[in-house]
């Protein structure tokens, strides 16, 4: 696999500084990209968001899913009954790999509160690309955030970070995330599911093989 750098067209430089202006001859660039593969220089990768919006996952055929909100725009979890949502991943091709994974998920209320939390309950297991047995589910962890106390507030429920030291880009997790209500500062209210996210660290724009990075 060859690997291109970038550097400034004007004067040959291939570190920069916060506040550099970098010219970059585009014919060159684009040429490189058909015959390698432009990779970032100096810390490993940059974080950038592998995003999952509401409207693109789809609960269908769980028993106890979440019901869509057309006011809010997105997966209402209630305070009455424990709902849960199942997501596919798949490790791309840009990503660090070996790097971790720091899953979270958007939400907003629906109302006003006071001193309130919710609880949601996350739980995973993975597989290499090729041939890789999917791992027994991790011990489910249930992570509790603060509220927003005024209505319409978004907000970010955080779970652990997923530590995938060795595996390679195509890496398949499967996530299973539920509410889990009740308690005593638990909100009394449905809660909206806006967007699932992977934060992931990245260092090119994919991989100078197809299967290989």
């Amino acid at each position: 696999m060859r690997v291109l750098f970038l550097k400034d067209a004007s004067t040959g430089r291939r570190s920069f500084s916060a506040g550099d202006v970098v010219t970059l001859d585009a014919d060159e660039l684009i040429a490189s990209l058909h015959t390698g593969v432009v990779r970032l220089i100096g810390p490993a990768g940059m974080w950038e968001d592998h995003m999952f919006p509401a409207q693109a996952t789809n609960p269908g055929g769980l028993s106890n899913p979440p019901t869509w909100d057309e006011t809010h725009i997105g997966w209402s979890f209630p305070h009455t009954a424990d709902k849960t949502m199942q997501i596919v991943y798949q490790c791309s091709h840009s990503w660090v790999e070996g790097s971790p994974l720091n899953p979270h998920i958007h939400m907003k209320t629906v109302g006003a509160s006071t001193d309130k939390t919710i609880t949601f309950t996350f739980k995973w297991r993975r597989a290499r690309a090729n041939s890789g047995v999917y791992s027994d589910w991790v011990t489910e962890t249930d992570v509790t955030v603060d509220v927003p106390a005024a209505e319409g507030s978004s907000f970010i429920l955080p779970f652990a970070e997923i530590d995938m030291t060795s595996y390679k880009v195509s890496s398949m997790l499967d996530f299973e995330i539920s509410r889990k209500t009740g308690g005593g500062t638990d909100l009394g209210a449905a809660i909206i599911w806006k967007q699932f996210d992977v934060h992931r660290l990245v260092d090119s724009f994919g991989s100078g093989e197809e299967w290989v990075k």
